[in-house]
């Protein structure tokens, strides 16, 4: 029988600069995909002039989301990661190199390997319900192995 729930799921999370020891990700949202791989594009094709298919692989980055609770200490620790990585004026960035682990219920394993945060929030944002709104981190990895 194939096991399909996530309940259960155990992340860690390490920034190679911000925090080489890692963080467990434990405060997931419970309104938005809380843990969601992104489609990749891995090869495209076309018609060439005479008709023919023409096909060709494409190297792809690996994105990556993670949705927090709002103001959890999982929150906090990953604006942390933002903040500190984010360039602006007067500031340095510290180029962190992240890593994340996943433990599925089922035992299976995915290591994301060689990333970066692309995109957060500067600020908690509210929704229209009166609640706070879950926070969406994206990253990006260059390779993963499943296990």
């Amino acid at each position: 029988m194939a096991i399909i729930s996530g309940a259960g799921i155990k992340i860690q999370l390490i920034a190679s600069v911000t925090f080489p020891f890692g963080i467990d990700i434990t405060q997931l949202a419970d309104d938005t995909d809380p843990f969601s791989f992104v489609d990749m594009t891995i090869g495209e094709g076309a018609i060439g002039v005479n008709g023919d298919p023409v096909f060709w692989s494409r190297a792809a980055l690996v994105p990556f989301q993670l949705s927090i609770v709002p103001n959890s200490d999982n929150d906090k620790d990953l604006q942390v990661i933002f903040d500190s990585n984010r360039v602006g004026q007067g500031k340095l960035s510290v180029d962190d190199e992240i890593f994340i682990t996943g433990i599925y219920p089922s035992g299976e394993k995915i290591s994301l390997l060689n990333g970066k945060m692309f995109t957060g929030s500067a600020a908690q944002s509210v929704q229209s319900t009166g609640r706070m709104k879950s926070k969406t981190y994206t990253f990006a990895f260059g390779n993963y192995t499943r296990v």
